[in-house]
């Protein structure tokens, strides 16, 4: 079989960020060698990255492999990341399918291609591979991979299969990504990786998330920094004290909760009770203030009684979440919990899953009908059909404005007039005068 003769990609990418990001090395690697970024139906290949979080992820996956296959059937397809690292066969025999690479192999996809027409490469991951600072579609916020792997061992989850132990970029790489993307034109920068509030903990000498931060603010004033997902058990003090006292660091953690109950907690290999989460988040806002916080929550684990379920809805009420990501337990093959007994009824999983999705809705429209009156600095994305600006601010919120094309990509004072749609809507203060980041830039009412 010969070398592959295509000049046009695209990208189909599932899962976290760290995926998305990594897409967007690839997407360097390719271009870099003379490819040109394409749409899906009309690329000569498609790389499809892939996720292994839930039963459904990869479900989603195969189908869009088929999907791709039947729009676009001259293109060749290769399929990547965490599920081919660990379901490579089921993958193999799928339409179009030419190459099946695993975490780490993906990014020696250009050099494959010239080699090989269907390859599956089981590989360890013990070395932090980040080639680019990746090439993004969009000009405003870039991802920055810092960290890969993972030490925790939670019963549910097969990300540490796939991906390994945790492992930490060398902070001068870091710094170099960055300014990279910072000289592209990249206004926000978020942090990724399977397990960012570890990083440094590998490094000699050791190092921390919060002492990076420091290091990239010193560096890039000009830039805000976003996190993404940090463990309960990772968000100290250092790094609170960090993000509150840098107005270039985004007011926005998402922390995981999993579940209410201690109980289940302790069956899911969480290294924490539902107290020392509450804890953590009264901590957390009695030094930030508002902020945007996210977190994930499991239902229908084995074992899951009503008890349990209640212990999860009366924390989610209690706190002061702004977003949440559910999901249904699906056993993960290789997992501690694909053991237990899956004795929750899949009708019961998605009750509960709808219930808690309602309240995560009703804590969502609260927290907008909270912004009305404020002004929150704007990193201004695009302009939406209707002819409105819209941008994102440190809070993980999007607003809607009227403003010039020239404030694209630009920090911009906006005044919060109503909440609508899952939207903020406001109008530009200053005479819509762009503005540079400085220390903490506090929101301010009317």
């Amino acid at each position: 079989m010969g070398q592959f003769q295509g000049k046009t990609v695209a990208f189909c990418t599932f899962g976290c960020k760290l995926n998305q990001t990594e897409s967007a090395m690839l997407a360097a690697e390719f271009r870099a060698r003379g490819w040109e970024i394409e749409k899906e139906e009309r690329a000569d290949l498609i790389v499809v990255n892939t996720c292994a979080v839930t039963a459904r992820s990869e479900s989603k996956v195969r189908q869009a492999i088929r999907h791709l296959a039947r729009t676009n059937p001259r293109a060749a397809i290769a399929v990547v990341g965490c599920a081919t690292q660990l379901h490579p066969d089921a993958y193999r025999t799928l339409p179009n399918v030419r190459w099946v690479l695993g975490v780490n192999s993906k990014f020696r996809l250009t050099e494959i291609l010239g080699q090989v027409e269907c390859i599956t490469v089981d590989d360890e991951q013990r070395e932090f591979v980040s080639p680019s600072a990746g090439f993004f579609w969009s000009r405003t916020r870039g991802f920055l991979k810092i960290q890969d792997g993972c030490r925790f061992r939670c019963s549910y989850c097969a990300v540490p299969l796939a991906r390994g132990r945790s492992r930490s970029a060398d902070p001068s790489l870091v710094l170099e990504q960055a300014c990279a993307l910072a000289e592209r034109g990249h206004k926000e920068i978020v942090l990724t990786g399977v397990d960012i509030g570890s990083y440094g903990i590998d490094l000699r000498p050791r190092r921390s998330l919060a002492w990076l931060l420091r290091r990239l603010v010193d560096q890039l004033p000009q830039v805000r920094f976003r996190l993404s997902s940090v463990e309960p058990t990772e968000v100290t003090d250092e790094l609170l004290e960090t993000v509150s006292g840098l107005g270039q660091v985004c007011r926005h953690f998402h922390i995981p909760l999993q579940s209410g109950s201690d109980r289940i907690l302790r069956q899911m290999h969480r290294p924490y009770t539902a107290g020392f989460y509450r804890q953590k988040i009264e901590r957390l806002v009695s030094m930030m203030g508002e902020l945007g916080l996210g977190s994930d929550v499991i239902v229908g684990f084995p074992g899951e009684s009503e008890q349990d379920f209640s212990a999860t809805t009366g924390l989610v009420h209690e706190l002061p979440f702004t977003y949440l990501h559910v999901f249904p337990f699906s056993p993960r093959p290789g997992t501690a919990a694909a053991r237990y007994p899956d004795d929750v009824p899949r009708r019961v999983k998605e009750a509960r899953s709808e219930l808690v999705r309602q309240m995560a809705a009703a804590k969502k429209e609260a927290f907008l009908a909270g912004q009305v009156g404020k002004t929150e600095i704007v990193l201004v994305e695009a302009r939406r059909e209707g002819g409105m600006l819209v941008g994102l601010t440190d809070k993980y919120v999007k607003v809607c404005f009227q403003g010039e094309d020239g404030l694209v990509n630009r920090f911009v004072r906006v005044k919060i007039t109503r909440a609508a749609g899952g939207f903020l809507w406001g109008e530009p203060e200053d005479g819509s005068a762009p503005l540079a980041l400085g220390k903490r830039a506090e929101a301010s009412e009317s």
